[in-house]
């Protein structure tokens, strides 16, 4: 007898044990249960608070372009180009006036297909009263052809923009550099 009332008090001790183990499961399920909830709580918030930030700088962007507007409307339309002349290129006797005329023809082709300003020749850009002049230079060396390209406004008498390429003294050669001047140019 006293062995069933031992066992009878194992076995309530272990169901004991098993209702704690039990309540214990249960209550780490509901911490559990409450972590995900303050989780998925602040994931929410968090989630709020962005888009919150996403409204504030798209706000910011309409005021900066509003404001970019105004200041759009302040300077005015934009001013039409500069009006450039085209100058004959300046070219040693060694090269001929039909030389230098296919090569005064070239630049301006050269300038044209790189996009500048209004470009007009010299005789035309003179009755126009060019806004600047485009002179164009061909210049023979010991080792070859040096080829200058220069930006000038008439009206101040100032030089803008100079470029020169040394190259050979071939028409390819010669055109090629004008090309890379003309794109060059500002």
């Amino acid at each position: 007898m006293k062995i069933m009332m031992m066992t009878a008090l194992v076995a309530m001790d272990g169901l004991r044990a098993c209702g704690q183990l039990v309540g214990g499961l249960a209550e780490l399920g509901h911490a559990a249960a409450a972590i995900e909830e303050r989780d998925r709580s602040r994931a929410l918030e968090r989630r709020i608070e962005i888009l919150e930030e996403e409204q504030a700088l798209e706000a910011e962007r309409a005021r900066i372009r509003e404001a970019m507007a105004r200041l759009r409307d302040l300077r005015g339309p934009p001013e039409p180009p500069a009006v450039l002349a085209l100058l004959r290129v300046d070219a040693t006797e060694s090269f001929g006036p039909g030389s230098a005329e296919a090569l005064t023809q070239l630049v301006y082709l050269e300038l044209v297909a790189a996009g500048h300003h209004p470009l007009v020749p010299l005789e035309l850009g003179a009755a126009l009263a060019a806004d600047k002049v485009v002179r164009p230079l061909v210049l023979p060396d010991g080792f070859g052809c040096i080829v200058g390209l220069e930006l000038q406004d008439p009206v101040r008498e100032k030089r803008e923009w100079a470029g020169t390429l040394r190259t050979a003294c071939d028409a390819e050669a010669l055109g090629a550099a004008a090309r890379e001047l003309a794109r060059a140019m500002p």
